[in-house]
């Protein structure tokens, strides 16, 4: 009877454990293919999928991943107007000990931040860049590091200070062609002379 009763508790958790284990999947999955899209700037087709991967981490209780859907469906929406409340609450998230003791979601936060205050003042968020650089080059993170070459190069063209603009902004692109990532090397180009010309130094 009693070993009866253990083959039913064990038949009834199997499915339970074998959907959390797939859930949990599926919202990687999807954080994964929106840091992709994101990352060649299609931000249109990356918020959906971070707040959807947001949605399914708070449900199965993993906060430190839900926060960095959190941060991804922030910067990729940010070009829609930014409140003050966004603000201060990506300053909370930046204070918690989840995202201060793990540097691969601080990394997510900093360029959450640097997003946030280049669309209230471009050439104030190089402080953030800088810091977003230094992370991803003790990270090894060659993706950012490029990235936040080719952000710093343009708010440094803005500046004025159109030499040491070029210089960054061909590192960017020289690290990404090294990397054969020509798709994000095209997008860090087309979205850098986009800017530029859009903004250019008065």
């Amino acid at each position: 009877m009693l070993r009866q009763k253990f083959i039913l508790v064990v038949s009834i958790l199997i499915p339970l454990v074998v959907y959390g284990d797939s859930r949990l999947e599926t919202s990687r999955q999807l954080l994964a293919q929106a840091d992709r899209l994101a990352m060649l700037y299609n931000w249109p087709k990356a918020s959906p999928l971070y707040e959807q991967s947001e949605a399914l981490f708070e449900k199965s209780g993993d906060k430190a991943n839900a926060i960095a859907a959190k941060f991804g469906y922030l910067w990729t929406t940010a070009d829609s107007g930014v409140s003050q409340a966004v603000v201060h609450e990506v300053g909370r998230y930046l204070q918690d000990p989840i995202v201060q003791e793990n540097p691969k979601l601080l990394l997510r936060g900093l360029v959450t931040q640097a997003v946030l205050d280049r669309n209230t003042n471009e050439v104030g968020a190089r402080e953030p860049w800088e810091k977003i650089l230094n992370l991803a080059k003790i990270l090894g993170d060659k993706g950012w590091e490029a990235r936040a070459k080719a952000e710093i190069g343009q708010i440094l063209y803005l500046d004025g200070d159109v030499q040491s603009a070029t210089r960054m902004i061909r590192e960017a692109l020289l690290s990404q062609y090294a990397r054969l990532d020509f798709r994000r090397g095209y997008s860090l180009h087309g979205n850098g002379r986009q800017r530029i010309r859009r903004s250019g130094p008065s």
